[in-house]
């Protein structure tokens, strides 16, 4: 089985000689589980999708001229013309104006039905017979290709399945980075139709107040210890609620009480109930990091957080108020942000109604985060 593949490889420049059938399908089959196999090795690695596919392109560049003369072989195996195989090597063009056309027709079944017919074309082309001899397999011989051919298809599939679920995350993420971004636009250009002074004055609050690096925040933020706030009314009926455990494979599981809700377009855990509001995510996005989300409307200070069961892990807190940009009410909001052991990132922002109950949930997460 593996010499077809190995004369692939030997063949990679020949574009003059013939290929069987077998041996085409054969190879393609072999090539798509090299990639789902290097494309969960990158994925399990670095735990990131967009590494996978860059990867991927990278490994199918390498595989590119191999393949093209073994698509070409297997063409001039049926008998095309040198000819012939040109105008199937450039009918990509044709399929374009088909579909351009069709996009002009504003027929989304066109385009499909397009698409249909012409890799049904060329699937056609590469399964014909050989014009000259095709060998004939032994019943054996075609139980153990069928049964290669089973496995290696099975494979490729449950791997590109098992990264597709992480693909989902970045996905979300990026829509995240996406709300956030447009939360802020409109939060800035609501602040520009006030006076010019006033406007003024908050940039330059926001400036010294969202600094971009971690080194610039930790200097210009005081060092200040979290206070402990009796429990008002609403922390007292927190208490008294069910645990609930949230949060998901990628970034990790922390108890809090009560029935939360995702939302499903920007990732934050909502708990109705005490109005409360927890943001999970494994990319920064304030101090130090990728984008900014919530913006403090005031910073109080910072200090550090122990997890129970990581103790040997630094996390930085910092306190202050939230503004929502859709009212004038003004929250106790939480920062948290710090690195597991293999480098990844871990962010949670904790908005809530009080101090006492913000302190509640904080102690809680540092007491019962777990990574799995």
């Amino acid at each position: 089985m593996f010499r077809r593949y190995f004369k692939f490889w030997r063949e990679a420049l020949d574009f003059h000689s013939g290929a069987y059938r077998l041996d085409f399908f054969w190879i393609h089959v072999v090539n798509d589980l090299i990639l789902a196999i290097i494309g969960f090795v990158t994925l399990t690695v670095s735990n990131s999708f967009w590494l996978v596919l860059k990867v991927d392109a990278a490994v199918l560049i390498v595989l590119f001229i191999p393949s093209l003369s073994l698509f070409i072989r297997r063409l001039r195996d049926t008998g095309f013309s040198i000819n012939q195989v040109m105008f199937v090597l450039l009918s990509p063009s044709l399929l374009w104006i088909a579909i351009e056309i069709s996009i002009e027709l504003r027929s989304a079944i066109l385009v499909l039905l397009v698409l249909l017919i012409y890799f049904g074309w060329l699937v056609f082309l590469v399964s014909r017979r050989s014009a000259y001899w095709t060998p004939l397999l032994s019943r054996i011989e075609k139980i153990y290709y069928g049964i290669g051919f089973a496995i290696m298809v099975s494979l490729s599939i449950g791997l590109q399945l098992a990264a597709g679920s992480v693909f989902r995350q970045d996905v979300k993420k990026a829509l995240v980075h996406a709300v956030f971004k447009q939360q802020k636009v409109e939060k800035n250009t609501v602040r520009t139709t006030e006076s010019d002074a006033s406007s003024s004055a908050e940039l330059s609050s926001s400036t010294e107040r969202i600094p971009s690096s971690s080194s610039s925040v930790s200097s210009k933020i005081p060092d200040k210890s979290v206070v402990d706030v009796p429990d008002d009314s609403a922390t007292k009926a927190y208490r008294q609620l069910p645990v609930d455990v949230i949060g998901d494979s990628d970034f990790g599981h922390f108890q809090v009480k009560g029935n939360w809700q995702q939302d499903a377009s920007s990732l934050q855990w909502l708990q109705q109930t005490q109005q409360v509001m927890i943001l999970t995510s494994t990319q920064g996005q304030g101090w130090g990091v990728d984008f900014s989300s919530f913006s403090f409307q005031t910073v109080v200070g910072q200090s550090q957080l122990t997890l129970s069961n990581f103790p040997t892990i630094n996390v930085l807190r910092i306190d202050g108020t939230y503004e929502s940009p859709n009212s004038d009410k003004v929250k106790n909001m939480a920062y948290l942000e710090w690195h597991m052991s293999d480098g990844h990132i871990r962010v949670i922002y904790v908005i809530a109604p009080s101090q006492a109950l913000l302190n509640l949930i904080v102690a809680t997460i540092g007491e019962t985060y777990q990574s799995q």
